[in-house]
């Protein structure tokens, strides 16, 4: 039990600390929604953790309640309120390394920040930093707990420290089916605190319909069930009985399925819409991803037109000059006015009979003789010229080697001259030096 605990080894009971008191109300007083926290091993006796999604499966059973191992996980805020008798609460989602058996369920948290929509990608993003590994949020279900279960990633850190962006909180919340929150700025939510809702707010939590099914399982927790009465919205009104079909409008085929009546025990339509939701996401990112190999694909033509994947040079310049005018012109031939085309059918017969477009062929096959020729010419002069500059280089590096090696010569002749001038003043001297002292 949590009093057992806090006994020391001589049965006295340990005080907790002002500074711990402090700790726990500043933490509670900085949480926000999009947080991402530790949420530690489960205590004896402590209290329970259920799953809140009206249209999760484990709401019609006994396992709604979180198991021993959904802790020591990872969880982000969904939403942080204070109940009628003043206690504050929070809606959780828990975080997992596991990709899961169907992806669809999962979202994937990137380590790199972006300011791109999540929609676009299929994943969230961090407001900064990085999570310690690739982590995913799961789909399955979203809990209610006290805030006092919770602890920051490290102990001198903030609760905040690790969020989501914003756009990522909202289409998160829009994948499970919830009503976002007010999405507060962190630096005022460090200074000031964040900015909890109360049960009296007119803005509805869960966007969803409950059914009777769903409603039944929260009369076990009191709070939960005056919080779904309160932010729950109405439901919707019966359809009226089909009319006679009008010259306007048009008959729709009577089915089977439109004729019968409701069954109590099969799932409404609130229930199937946030599953629906889930099976278009994932219909578009699988689209996204055809649409992506498409463009490879496409890009893999190109260069294989262009030689640019070992297969070849490609075409060259003139070719693709040559393509580029032959497909501007068929261009211009399909969507030019039909006189203009015949004053060009008329305009190049009348050149062909005088004599101007046989001259044209020709003179194109000459400039390409003369390219070609041009060419070849100066790979020729370039060889040639290579074969002249050697030798020259040759000379050059030879008489720059002479002329080094005379230059050491000199200098060498001139320090042994040093050399010997200065031993010779130095026998002298020593001489000089050795008869003064005999001489004395």
């Amino acid at each position: 039990m949590p009093s057992k605990r806090r006994q020391s080894e001589s049965g006295a009971p340990r005080r907790v600390s002002s500074r711990t008191k402090r700790a726990s109300r500043q933490f509670v007083r900085e949480l926000c929604v999009g947080c991402i926290l530790w949420l530690p091993e489960k205590v004896a006796g402590g209290e329970s953790v259920k799953c809140i999604l009206p249209q999760c499966r484990c709401n019609n059973s006994n396992n709604s309640e979180l198991d021993s191992e959904g802790y020591k996980h990872y969880v982000v805020i969904l939403d942080v309120f204070q109940t009628a008798d003043n206690k504050t609460q929070c809606y959780v989602a828990k975080l997992t390394s596991q990709t899961g058996k169907y992806p669809i369920d999962r979202i994937k948290i990137y380590q790199e920040a972006s300011t791109s929509p999540p929609d676009e990608v299929g994943g969230l993003f961090l407001e900064h930093g990085s999570m310690p590994k690739q982590s995913f949020i799961s789909l399955d279900h979203a809990y209610q707990l006290s805030p006092q279960l919770l602890r920051p990633m490290k102990t001198e850190h903030h609760a905040c420290d690790r969020r989501l962006a914003e756009h990522s909180y909202t289409y998160l919340m829009d994948r499970l089916g919830l009503k976002a929150a007010k999405y507060q700025n962190t630096n005022l939510a460090k200074q000031l605190g964040a900015a909890i809702r109360t049960a009296t707010t007119e803005t509805p939590l869960l966007t969803p319909t409950p059914t009777p099914r769903n409603s039944a399982v929260d009369q076990r927790n009191l709070d939960h069930e005056a919080l779904h009465a309160a932010f729950t919205l109405p439901p919707p009104p019966a359809p009226s009985k089909p009319t006679k079909p009008t010259p306007q409008t048009r008959p729709h085929r009577s089915t089977s399925s439109t004729n019968r009546e409701a069954n109590a025990s099969e799932p409404g339509r609130e229930t199937i819409a946030p599953r629906s939701a889930l099976e278009i996401d994932a219909l578009l990112q699988r689209y996204r991803a055809q649409r992506r190999e498409l463009e490879r694909a496409r890009a893999r033509v190109r260069d294989l037109e262009s030689g640019r994947d070992g297969e070849g040079a490609g075409p060259g310049f003139l070719d693709r000059c040559a393509g580029y005018l032959l497909g501007r012109t068929v261009y211009a031939v399909e969507h030019a006015p039909w006189e203009k085309v015949c004053w060009v059918a008329v305009i190049m017969v009348a050149l062909y009979y005088a004599g101007i477009l046989k001259a044209v062929w020709p003179t194109v096959q000459v400039l390409g003789g003369w390219l070609k020729g041009a060419g070849l010419w100066t790979w020729r002069w370039m060889v040639k010229m290579i074969k002249v500059l050697v030798p020259c280089v040759k000379d050059l590096v030879v008489g720059a080697a002479k002329l080094i090696f005379k230059f050491v010569q000199v200098l060498a002749g001139c320090l042994k001259g040093l050399c010997v001038r200065a031993w010779g003043g130095i026998s002298e001297l020593v001489k000089s030096s050795l008869g003064q002292v005999g001489f004395g």
